[in-house]
């Protein structure tokens, strides 16, 4: 995905995430599947989540740093971040800790993200407890 798509997909996703929080019509909106643009890219994210893999987490990151200042990470920690953790951790874990340890908004990301213990490997988990709760 080139650098424009990249960009369309975060935005897209933040005008999602927007509008599931906004009035009853535009609820209603998102659910019949307008805008085609945020809904396609939240999909789109939900996917890449689904698939894992290292690039996935430098877009989270992307997605994380591109939020309102209010976010604090917690939207995209606790919800695609999670999951991605939860699915894919063992997979990811080097990509997260590398991001982790250079970038004070994905670490504050991680604060969002919960777990349950022994859903990943033990070293995954030990690496992870610096910033997850895991529980």
């Amino acid at each position: 995905m080139d650098l424009a798509e990249r960009q369309a997909m975060v935005a897209g996703w933040w005008e999602h995430h927007q509008l599931s929080r906004g009035t009853r019509a535009e609820r209603k909106a998102l659910e019949s599947g307008q805008p085609s643009c945020a809904v396609a890219a939240y999909e789109k994210v939900d996917e890449l989540v689904q698939a894992g893999g290292t690039d996935v987490v430098e877009l989270l990151a992307d997605l994380n740093d591109a939020g309102p200042e209010d976010n604090e990470g917690q939207w995209v920690g606790a919800g695609p971040l999670e999951d991605l953790l939860n699915q894919h951790g063992d997979r990811v874990i080097d990509e997260v800790d590398r991001l982790a340890r250079q970038s004070p908004s994905f670490r504050k990301m991680l604060e969002s993200v919960w777990f349950s213990r022994g859903t990943l490997t033990a070293e995954t988990e030990r690496r992870l407890a610096l910033w997850v709760k895991i529980v």
